[in-house]
């Protein structure tokens, strides 16, 4: 269902989107415990679903670190 007073915009004028290695789906969480991962399974037709979000544990944030 889609609101009429919604406003369309660009994903990429509102957060930062990195393309890179693989997560290793066996650290996902469903818990909300870290950032919110958007995966293959969660793009449809127009819109992020996020009924089966899946998030990386915050324990696990400074092993992303760059070199």
């Amino acid at each position: 269902m889609t609101n009429n007073s919604w406003v369309e915009v660009r994903l990429g004028d509102h957060c930062d989107i990195q393309f890179g290695f693989a997560f290793k789906s066996e650290k996902f969480s469903e818990i909300e415990v870290g950032p919110k991962l958007l995966l293959v399974a969660n793009v449809a037709p127009r819109r992020a679903d996020w009924g089966k979000a899946r998030f990386w544990p915050s324990s696990e944030l400074d092993a992303l670190a760059a070199p």
